[in-house]
């Protein structure tokens, strides 16, 4: 992950934007905490699974499922295409995210605004072209709610980019693509703000990486909310850490 600061002429801009999404996320925080430790204690799911039934091994079944439907066709696959799907959802949700954060600056975009804007797009599209889709855009965010669900339209699939690589490629790539969409929105919100607006979709994370195939040492970390009196810098840095192992686990063949 390539974080990137503001300069200092940018620092009003970003205590701005900090303010905004602290205000945003205030009211999400007690209960999206809850729900990450209920996940360490193994009963994160609970609501979501079938009633009287196990929904860890719901869970599970489901990811053996997406595994046995996807195993024809990634003996066939470049390896490399694992982490190539998990960068284009990474580099769209990363655009997606930055672009809504960047209009409530209370300016028009800087010209590194513009250019972080323009580097995560032709990425993507550098990307998705290697993988044999078409050309691919972030999720449009143009007010404060369309930003607040941000995560919830990637899981629901809004624009139909997930199943698209679903159909190009596997069921697997298609939840390594929406768990980069997840992952790359929150880089954002943590690069942004200097660590100071990180509250990750624990259990929409945990979903997509397992489906994935990914093992919880790898997606944990990014899932982690901030510890009580956890330092930004070293959000930042357990981030940008955690992501960097996600990346040189797919990166192996």
């Amino acid at each position: 992950m390539n974080f990137r600061k503001p300069g200092w002429g940018e620092t009003w801009r970003v205590l701005a934007c900090t303010l905004v999404l602290a205000l945003t996320f205030i009211a999400m925080e007690s209960a999206q905490t809850a729900l990450f430790r209920a996940v360490l204690m193994g009963g994160w799911l609970s609501a979501a699974g079938p009633a009287g039934g196990d929904p860890d091994a719901e869970l599970l079944k489901e990811a053996a499922k997406v595994a046995s439907d996807s195993r024809a066709a990634m003996r066939r696959l470049p390896p490399a295409h694992r982490h190539a799907a998990m960068r284009l959802g990474y580099e769209l949700g990363y655009a997606s995210s930055y672009l809504g954060i960047s209009s409530w600056s209370g300016a028009s975009p800087s010209p590194m605004t513009r250019m972080m804007f323009e580097f995560r797009v032709d990425n993507a599209q550098r990307l998705a072209q290697a993988l044999g889709l078409p050309t691919m855009q972030p999720l449009p965010v143009t007010n404060l709610r369309a930003f607040n669900e941000l995560n919830q339209r990637f899981d629901r699939d809004e624009d139909g980019s997930a199943a698209l690589v679903q159909r190009v490629l596997t069921p697997q790539h298609r939840h390594l693509y929406s768990l980069g969409l997840l992952v790359g929105a929150e880089a954002a919100r943590v690069d942004f703000s200097r660590g100071g607006a990180a509250l990750p979709p624990a259990h929409l994370i945990r979903r997509h990486a397992t489906l994935a195939g990914i093992p919880p040492t790898l997606w944990q970390p990014m899932a982690r909310p901030p510890a009580t009196g956890e330092p930004p810098a070293a959000i930042v840095t357990r981030y940008l850490v955690a992501f960097g192992a996600l990346e040189n686990a797919l990166a192996l063949p």
